[in-house]
């Protein structure tokens, strides 16, 4: 199976950044047991509080369905689209190469 590794931009309506980031964070510590999951790092951009990124890393495409097919995230998506703006959803898709995380060393 091929690794998956995304960069999602979320920008927020203007104002609305704490509110995206708070439940982006919330979305994250449900990921801590999610099977194939070892990476969810949400981040602010420095420059703008309405920017919030999110890393990602996976063990396979399927373990990313299956993640978004659990009855928590079709929850929380629909709560999570509502503070973008209408443009606001960038997804870059990446084939992770290697390196390491805290956890790994």
């Amino acid at each position: 199976m091929t690794e998956v590794g995304r960069i999602v931009k979320f920008t927020a309506l203007e104002g609305e950044g704490d509110a995206l980031a708070s439940g982006l964070l919330d979305v994250a510590a449900g990921m801590a047991g999610v099977d194939g999951c070892s990476l969810y790092l949400i981040s602010r951009s420095a420059g703008d509080a309405d920017v919030v990124w999110v890393l990602e890393r996976w063990e396979s495409q399927q373990h990313v369905e299956d993640a978004l097919a659990r009855p928590a995230a079709r929850e929380q998506i629909p709560q999570i689209l509502g503070y973008l703006k209408p443009d606001g959803f960038e997804r870059f898709e990446l084939e992770p190469l290697g390196g390491f995380s805290a956890e790994s060393r």
